[in-house]
């Protein structure tokens, strides 16, 4: 019987993990669904659904060599993927600002009510980070309320002295 499993991973941040780590998994023949894998600081952190005939002790035994070569702490959530439905980004959205607290809080908030389901988000704070840092924020997600609804967000936020930037993905091209 396939199981499902959410494997997150975090330590500190070396040469070779994601190749020690997948190669484990590949061994036993564990097939990767999505996956989400960087570096934060000095630390570096993987979330992947894997599916697999392992119980969740095995697959932690599978990878018992990489996580203490590596110094790795996982932590394994069983997932029920009767309901899951894959969501597909259709708008990606940049805002960059003066870096302050409450930048990306603001920024979900406002977007969030507009109906963006977000898939995926990063931030970095860019250019002189002691005397001008700019906060600079990656959104991609899904317009569930349409595409103009978040423009009319995004309006909101460049009232608050950010810049924002919103653009369509276009899935089919060509």
């Amino acid at each position: 019987m396939k199981n499902s499993y959410m494997l997150t991973l975090v330590g500190a941040d070396a040469a070779g993990i994601v190749a020690s780590v997948t190669s484990d998994l590949s061994k036993e023949n564990c097939n990767l669904g999505e996956t989400s894998m960087l570096r934060l600081g000095g630390s570096f952190s993987i979330l992947m659904v894997v599916d697999t005939n392992l119980s969740s002790d095995q697959l932690e035994n599978t990878l018992k060599g990489t996580l203490q070569a590596f110094d790795l702490k996982l932590h394994i959530d069983i997932l029920d993927n009767s309901n899951y439905k894959q969501v597909i980004p259709d708008v990606r959205i940049g805002v960059y600002g003066a870096d302050s607290s409450g930048i990306v809080a603001k920024a979900t908030t406002v977007l969030a009510n507009a109906g963006l389901n977000i898939t995926n988000l990063s931030s970095d704070i860019a250019g002189d980070k002691e005397s001008n840092p700019i906060y600079v924020l990656a959104i991609s997600g899904q317009a569930t309320q349409g595409y103009e609804a978040l423009e009319t967000a995004v309006e909101k936020l460049k009232s608050d002295q950010l810049e924002v930037s919103i653009e369509p993905i276009q899935l089919l091209v060509g």
